[in-house]
């Protein structure tokens, strides 16, 4: 099984992707999950997200989650849009 991973660098103020083949992931670098939050009507909502061979996930309180390629929009701008559909979605089904 091949292993692979991107990274996500600040260069000259904008963002860009570093892809990190197989055999970096091999030396032990590991797809991390980041925390993520973000605030609706003054309630504080927390995630997590990471991505994995150019797709990103987003979860959300553990159960919920949603998935997109990654492309250029920045990536916690990104895990921020998705996470807000996340809570959304709950709070509309009461959850």
């Amino acid at each position: 099984m091949r292993l692979e991973a991107l990274c996500w660098t600040v260069v000259h103020g904008r963002w860009k992707s570093n892809y990190l083949g197989g055999t970096a992931m091999a030396k032990g670098l590991r797809v991390e999950r980041n925390p993520i939050s973000i605030e609706i009507e003054g309630v504080r909502y927390d995630g997590r997200y990471g991505i994995h061979r150019g797709v990103m996930t987003v979860t959300y309180a553990g159960v919920d989650s949603k998935r997109t390629q990654v492309g250029g929009t920045p990536p916690e701008v990104l895990a921020r849009m998705l996470l807000s559909e996340l809570v959304q979605a709950s709070l509309k089904s009461g959850a």
